[in-house]
């Protein structure tokens, strides 16, 4: 059974393979839309002190565990943008929006990534991304991540999908990708796969899924570069993030208690 199997994965593949190549021969572009999902999981965050009240308990109870928010992917054969449909998205309800604000003396900041900006002739990309109300431009090669193809398959939006997975500290990220569309990009920063990924999971919790697929080019004016924000490199990024976590410790760091 596990060496049919085998063959007619082997055999899947081949002809995934086959139908990128003829796809590569009119691929233009295309725009994708993305429902993004994020998951929140306050108890652990307020889990700080004790209250005998049970209050917390109850306000906890009542706040949302998630929210869902519209994505978008502009793409062509040398370019790409990924980032918010802010004209499909309303905002955060305001419970939410509270519990998140009050998270904020809690937990170190948070690093909000916006937008992400693919040039492939150049092999460069650059993240726009929002750091203590400040944004900054990341600029560098595009990186290459170490994804591990597995054999499962499933169908998103009527095209074939192959699954990879790939181990980021301690989250298990698997990455459904089509080869039909010959695009080594995906949703926020994951790319690096043979085919456009069309939905990631964190931990077995779906966190984008391609909502739909159009493959007419988009607009030129779609696919501008982000130009809001201090440029910066990634180590310049990241020394930043780790002065200003250190700096938070020593001071909100030990006053923990929410009231």
């Amino acid at each position: 059974m596990k060496t049919q199997f085998f063959y007619r994965f082997v055999i899947t593949v081949l002809l995934l393979i086959v139908a990128s190549t003829t796809a590569a021969q009119y691929f233009k572009g295309g725009v994708v839309k993305y429902m993004q999902t994020t998951k929140y999981d306050f108890e652990k965050i307020f889990n700080v002190n004790p209250d005998p009240s049970g209050r917390r308990a109850v306000w906890l109870a009542s706040l949302p565990k998630e929210s869902k928010n519209v994505q978008v992917l502009y793409f062509t054969e040398k370019k790409a943008l990924f980032e918010e449909d802010a004209d499909a998205n309303e905002g955060l309800p305001r419970a939410l929006q509270g519990a998140l604000a009050r998270a904020d003396y809690v937990r170190p900041p948070q690093t909000l990534l916006q937008r992400v900006y693919w040039d492939f002739g150049k092999n460069e990309t650059t993240r726009q991304v929002e750091f203590m109300t400040r944004n900054f431009l990341i600029s560098g090669p595009i990186e290459k991540k170490a994804w591990k193809l597995t054999s499962k398959m499933i169908k998103i939006q009527d095209y074939t999908c192959l699954s990879a997975e790939l181990k980021q500290g301690e989250d298990l990220i698997t990455a459904w990708f089509t080869s039909e569309i010959p695009v080594s990009i995906g949703p926020a920063d994951y790319s690096g796969l043979p085919g456009l990924i069309l939905a990631v999971e964190i931990n077995g919790e779906t966190a984008f899924m391609a909502t739909s697929v159009d493959l007419t080019p988009p607009e030129n004016g779609e696919l501008s570069e982000p130009d809001t924000g201090k440029k910066v490199t990634r180590e310049e990024f990241d020394k930043t993030v780790a002065e200003k976590e250190k700096e938070w410790k020593e001071t909100r760091g030990g006053r923990r208690g929410i009231r």
